[in-house]
């Protein structure tokens, strides 16, 4: 049976500058399996090798990136513009909005 160790000790031996806190985060997540002994959180080293297998295959891998987001990436003025133009669909559509209101 392997040894399960305190957060706090869990995050100095296995993640040197990691506090309770991100540990407590990634249980939030779901990302970390934990043990609950006497109300208390322990986890193993399995665990934490677990958890950052898990965080690393939640990061895009840039080599399957779509036409669409490539395009993005390349001309970020772009899709700025497009956002540009959807607030200002938005506004407009409020302003009429509030406008009709006034008279009812």
């Amino acid at each position: 049976m392997e040894k399960v160790y305190p957060l706090k000790q869990a995050a100095a031996l296995f993640l040197p500058g990691w506090g309770v806190a991100s540990l407590r985060t990634e249980i939030r997540k779901g990302r970390l399996r934990v043990h609950r002994i006497a109300g208390k959180f322990g986890v193993t080293e399995s665990d934490i090798r677990e958890m950052v297998e898990k965080c690393r295959e939640d990061q895009k891998d840039p080599t399957f990136i779509s036409e669409s987001e490539r395009d993005e990436i390349q001309h970020g003025s772009l899709s700025t513009e497009r956002m540009r133009s959807a607030r200002a669909a938005v506004n407009e559509s409020l302003r009429t909005l509030k406008d009709v209101s006034k008279r009812t």
